[in-house]
């Protein structure tokens, strides 16, 4: 859980960054959505890791990176985040 919080205040400074993700911030992005995958399963919060999967997915998409969709699955995990860890 410690470690959640570190990872949601890290989620929350990337999505008030600006619009698009820095292509410097990307990889710290891709590996804080794997983590929270495979944390949120284990710990019981399974929206947390659905959210985390789903925003690595679009991270590391083939086509490139639709910075809408990343958008959108960085808020969404933001939100399970917030309510998981109240």
């Amino acid at each position: 859980m410690e470690r959640a919080h570190g990872q949601f205040a890290a989620l929350k400074t990337l999505a008030d960054d600006q619009i698009a993700v820095p292509s410097e911030k990307h990889a710290d992005l891709v590996r804080i959505a794997h983590s929270l995958s495979g944390a949120g399963g284990t710990f019981g919060f399974p929206e947390v890791s659905r959210c985390a999967f789903e925003l690595e997915t679009a991270l590391t998409a083939p086509d490139g990176r639709d910075q809408v969709a990343i958008q959108q699955h960085l808020a969404r995990l933001i939100a399970e985040l917030e309510s998981a860890l109240a």
